[in-house]
């Protein structure tokens, strides 16, 4: 994948007066968490999702591909729009537009990394910058942790979405959160978020694999690891 077509999309839905914020599997990648990319996510205000899809198609450089097969891991998306790029931007990849209030992101200029702190502290998780060089992630417009977090934890309370429960509990490790983090970050979440949260963290060690060589988490090898990891722009 290639920075090339998101910087794209982002670029006509902003010249239309779209703001969007990237989540996902890339949000995921970006804090630490080793996935595979299937679709771009892009949030955008509820109220601009189908603004959204026509002034990307209107383009000529996107289609409507819906999904063919849904299952528990993809559920989520059903109803989002999904398009493909098209040959013009190679090569092509899908972008799915999500609503802010499905990820409870609303408003998204509220939840997204400033700009200011990306350029005073680049330090990236390898998870993104295998595939995307550092002054591309500059450009993104990325949510912050506690956001991404909180309102991945809310999802999973209120739906009971496995899959927005396994992507919080990843970010728990992609990034050694833990119970302090929480109090500073989450002092405004729900009991039921907070509660949710304290057992992905209680829950870390049981994670661990014995034969990986790591020993904070199973995605962070070390304490040095750990410190670069709480570096990233956004963490705090």
């Amino acid at each position: 994948m290639e920075a090339v077509q998101i910087k794209v999309a982002l670029h006509i839905l902003g010249h239309a007066g779209i703001q969007a914020c990237i989540v996902g599997e890339i949000a995921l990648n970006y804090y630490n968490v080793p996935r595979v990319l299937h679709d771009v996510e892009l949030c955008v205000p509820e109220h601009k999702v189908s603004d959204a899809l026509t002034t990307l198609e209107i383009s000529g450089l996107f289609h409507a591909e819906a999904i063919q097969e849904f299952d528990i891991y993809n559920e989520y998306k059903r109803g989002s729009p999904r398009l493909r790029t098209s040959s013009w931007i190679a090569p092509t990849c899908t972008f799915v537009i999500l609503s802010d209030t499905s990820h409870h992101l609303a408003p998204l200029e509220k939840h997204i990394i400033s700009q200011e702190s990306k350029l005073s502290n680049p330090t990236y998780s390898s998870q993104l910058l295998d595939m995307i060089s550092t002054d591309d992630i500059n450009s993104l417009p990325l949510p912050k942790l506690s956001s991404l977090f909180s309102g991945l934890c809310q999802r999973y309370v209120q739906t009971k979405d496995d899959v927005a429960m396994i992507a919080a509990e990843q970010l728990v490790d992609g990034t050694d959160m833990n119970e302090m983090w929480c109090l500073r970050h989450l002092n405004g979440a729900s009991l039921e978020v907070r509660a949710l949260a304290s057992r992905l963290i209680d829950e870390k060690p049981c994670r661990l694999d014995a034969f990986s060589g790591y020993s904070v988490t199973c995605f962070i090898a070390d304490s040095a690891a750990s410190d670069r990891i709480k570096r990233l722009p956004g963490y705090e």
